[in-house]
């Protein structure tokens, strides 16, 4: 049983890594090993439109200016929205982010393939720009989520490590989305790469409720210090906080700036790279 979490004891660790022992290593597995496969199947539910968009703009006689404005409002409702959720899913806890990610994206998806079923005919644009942005709004809790989950499972030295590990599932996300994505389209109705990623994340938010928990603590394993540059600060995270941490660090903005620079650069490959193959290669 779970110690209550009054009781539960912080345990000092020198600057290394402490020598966990193998019930809490099985126990950390149940916990970030579901995660990214709930991210994964995010993916699924975020790319499948890079992949019909194609087929749905000729269905729906839209050029390329038109299918990329529906996903030019999803990415900037994603960057603004992890700007906001990041306090909120400090405050609430990364289980009760990733599972209020989850439900609400597996929902967006199982919204657009239900209408597309029913023979949903106009205003596309603007309904695809209005539904799309909404599921990128609960997409946007599944890095917030991962991060603040694993981060008191893991000391900053085993961090490393592990993330290599964790990208690498994450890139089965992208794998999913336009393999599986193609399979879908090529042997079922095309509406089916929405339903699809639906069951999927909403499987793995069932698997999250019962597995995830925030901190060792909540398992009946003593939580540590990790070691990080949070490490012992209590301070409540809201916007003042936020805007103190990011705006007042220049590595941090430094950072900030590369990573806006390289989406442009991402998400554009990812977006029109199948149509690309399709039209140029005939693949």
């Amino acid at each position: 049983m779970a110690a209550p979490e009054s009781q539960t004891a912080i345990a000092p660790y020198p600057a290394g890594a402490p020598a966990h022992g193998k019930a809490f290593l099985a126990r950390r597995f149940a916990n970030w090993f579901p995660l990214g496969l709930t991210y994964a199947t995010f993916y699924m539910g975020r790319y499948n439109f890079n992949v019909v968009k194609g087929d749905m703009g000729r269905m729906f006689h839209l050029d390329k200016a038109q299918m990329g404005l529906i996903a030019t409002c999803g990415f900037w409702t994603y960057a603004l929205s992890v700007a906001i959720n990041g306090p909120l899913a400090d405050r609430i806890g990364g289980r009760r982010a990733i599972l209020f990610g989850a439900v609400g994206a597996a929902a967006l998806n199982l919204i657009i393939g239900l209408l597309f079923l029913g023979g949903w005919q106009t205003k596309i644009v603007v309904g695809m720009s209005l539904l799309y942005s909404a599921n990128m709004y609960f997409q946007s809790f599944g890095a917030l989520s991962v991060v603040k989950v694993n981060a008191a499972w893991f000391h900053v030295r085993e961090r490393g490590i592990f993330g290599g590990i964790f990208g690498s599932m994450i890139s089965v996300g992208y794998f999913l989305a336009i393999s599986l994505g193609g399979f879908i389209l090529a042997h079922f109705s095309w509406w089916s790469i929405f339903l699809v990623p639906a069951v999927a994340i909403a499987i793995m938010a069932a698997v999250d409720f019962f597995l995830v928990r925030d901190r060792p603590g909540q398992t009946g394993h003593a939580d540590f210090d990790t070691g990080d540059a949070s490490s012992g600060d209590e301070t409540p995270v809201d916007w003042g906080y936020l805007v103190k941490k990011v705006f007042g660090h220049p590595v941090i903005l430094t950072i900030a700036a590369a990573e806006f620079c390289t989406g442009f650069v991402r998400q554009g490959l990812l977006l029109y790279f199948t149509e690309y193959l399709h039209e140029v290669h005939g693949v």
